[in-house]
């Protein structure tokens, strides 16, 4: 795999989070109109997908720094922590004055220990940012990797490692073994498949795949489609990109670039554009459509800018 920076990668990272945006903004407007917005609740891959092309970033970026794993972690860990706490204060401070505000869908049990720390939330609870449940999945990965990177002698060995991980969460049913965690590792053998060139790692991580996907037919999964969905759809942008059959927009770029901002701040900010929208009493049906598309365009214009300014210190 060659230095240069992957913009199919943006892509995707940005295809995921405006779908992740959209199934909530459309749960939201459900609430405040008669529209039916089913159409935005479809697409269950999208946090998978997440999952699979940030397993993927970590091993690419890994090798392009040349960092020892323990700076490298150190790091991630940094940048996600510190993004996070920005987000995390103000909502903490919203919650303290209007716990009501947050996660109806728990009957508003917020787990502030779990938010605080970016561990899983006790069960019937939901972190303070509710969209942030995945992220302990993100850094257990880390550790994950580390740990694989630490006793692994080449790229060999972390495949094997990687192989044995996929293996064990159809025996294993804990947080530890969740089977999110399989999108995280197809990842990144997809990335050691590239960097070494060589198609027997490929074949050998698509047998490994088709195993669990056999395996999880046996106990009844409806989640089949969703799995190709969000593993293969990554692989064949990537592959195009790779082989110049496609471009990337800037605009694109850019939303991919700033997505883990959008991931973080769109359910803060619709919040607040909720409580204007009832101020206001908007009951035009033009205004309410353009209300709600200011809304998605108002997120992905801040979070871009946010991002910009935020690389600066972070």
């Amino acid at each position: 795999m060659d230095s240069r920076r992957i913009e199919s990668v943006q892509l995707i990272r940005a295809i995921a989070s405006i779908l992740i945006m959209l199934n909530h903004w459309a749960f939201i407007w459900e609430k405040q109109t008669n529209w039916n917005l089913s159409l935005f609740h479809m697409g269950s891959f999208r946090v998978p997908m997440f999952f699979f092309i940030s397993g993927f970033i970590i091993h690419y970026i890994f090798f392009q720094k040349k960092q020892t794993i323990l700076k490298f972690l150190k790091a991630r860990f940094f940048k996600i922590y510190s993004l996070y706490y920005i987000f995390f204060i103000p909502a903490l401070i919203m919650w303290f004055y209007k716990p009501e505000l947050f996660n109806a869908a728990t009957g508003h049990q917020t787990d502030i220990l779990a938010s605080f720390f970016l561990i899983p939330a006790k069960e019937g609870y939901m972190h303070i940012i509710n969209v942030t449940w995945t992220l302990p999945y993100i850094l257990w990965f880390y550790v994950i990797f580390g740990v694989f990177k630490k006793f692994a002698k080449d790229n060999d060995d972390l495949l094997i490692f990687a192989s044995l991980y996929i293996l064990s969460i159809t025996i294993f049913h804990s947080f530890l073994f969740s089977p999110l965690f399989i999108y995280f590792f197809w990842g990144l053998i997809f990335s050691i498949s590239l960097s070494e060139r060589n198609k027997q790692i490929f074949t050998i991580a698509v047998v490994t795949f088709i195993i669990y996907l056999y395996l999880l037919n046996i106990i009844g999964s409806s989640n089949i489609i969703n799995i190709l969905i969000a593993v293969f759809l990554p692989i064949t942008i990537i592959m195009l990109e790779l082989k110049e059959k496609i471009r990337i927009p800037k605009f694109l770029s850019k939303i991919g670039d700033a997505s883990f901002e959008i991931y973080l701040s769109h359910n803060l900010i619709f919040g607040a554009e909720i409580i204007i929208y009832k101020l206001i009493g908007i009951d035009n049906l033009i205004y309410n459509i353009i209300y709600a598309l200011s809304m998605l365009i108002s997120i992905i214009i801040f979070s871009i800018y946010f991002h910009k300014f935020s690389k600066r210190f972070i």
